[in-house]
């Protein structure tokens, strides 16, 4: 599988143009790649807020599930980390606000998100502060998280 995927995203980055110095694939489980892409053209393929990059993994997962005739595959892609640093910035806000709620006993609101980057942050709360719940409110790219403390 690692093989199909490397060839297809090589095919697909030839299409579009995109040199790129490297591809690494990391096997998560049987259904689940995690994509890497060296690239010196990371900030076309990232796009504004990942736009691009979230059309790029989209497109990817779709050529392989039709290739490979298995609706249970999933790739996540990222170029040059971008994801990986995206992650860690949101799980660092998380960690402050969660500092903040606890300390000020005041429930914390954060900026609209995406739904990948709440699900990061509701996980992250629910794992590492036992005492703090996560829900998110709003619509559309409206939506937002608010943290606050359990009632006891």
């Amino acid at each position: 599988m690692e093989n199909l995927i490397e060839v297809t995203l090589q095919n697909l980055l030839q299409k579009i143009s995109i040199d790129y110095s490297k591809i690494e694939i990391e096997k998560i489980d049987e259904a689940r790649y995690k994509i890497n892409i060296n690239s010196t053209d990371s900030s076309l393929l990232i796009g504004y807020n990942g736009a691009s990059l979230n059309a790029l993994e989209h497109l990817l997962n779709i050529l392989i599930k039709k290739i490979s005739r298995k609706d249970d595959i999933y790739i996540k892609v990222d170029v040059d980390s971008y994801r990986h640093r995206q992650e860690e910035r949101i799980k660092n806000l998380a960690l402050r606000k969660a500092e903040i709620c606890k300390n000020t006993d005041q429930p914390q609101i954060l900026a609209p998100m995406s739904s990948y980057y709440r699900r990061i942050i509701h996980l992250y709360i629910s794992e590492n502060f036992p005492n703090l719940i996560t829900e998110s409110i709003g619509e559309g790219e409206r939506r937002q998280i608010v943290i606050k403390l359990k009632d006891s």
